[in-house]
């Protein structure tokens, strides 16, 4: 029986991780990750913000032993398609193992 470890859990369980590049906002210093996740906007969240939220906008999660600063609103996350997202908001996410950030598509 494999033994939980919620610190590496996304790494090693997820699918369809994917490498990202932070860019800060206030310093432009870039950071590379290398296992984010990236979950869609269900229609009830979208729905339920009031227009805050949009079913185009996406939520990463980034491990937080790849990133162990908190990214913070406006800084850009860049994957590896070229497109770049602006965080729109972070919080830290499954015990501090990860940052949760909402994003919107420049």
């Amino acid at each position: 029986m494999a033994a939980l470890n919620i610190a590496s859990d996304l790494i090693d369980v997820a699918d369809g991780l994917e490498a990202l590049t932070l860019r800060r906002a206030a310093s432009n210093v870039e950071t590379q990750i290398a296992h984010a996740l990236r979950r869609p906007i269900s229609k009830n969240e979208s729905a339920s913000s009031g227009g805050v939220v949009l079913l185009s906008d996406v939520r990463f999660h980034l491990p937080a032993a790849e990133l162990p600063t908190a990214p913070a609103a406006n800084d850009k996350l860049i994957d590896s398609a070229g497109r770049t997202w602006n965080i729109l908001h972070v919080k830290s996410a499954t015990c501090a193992t990860r940052w949760e950030c909402l994003c919107r598509a420049e």
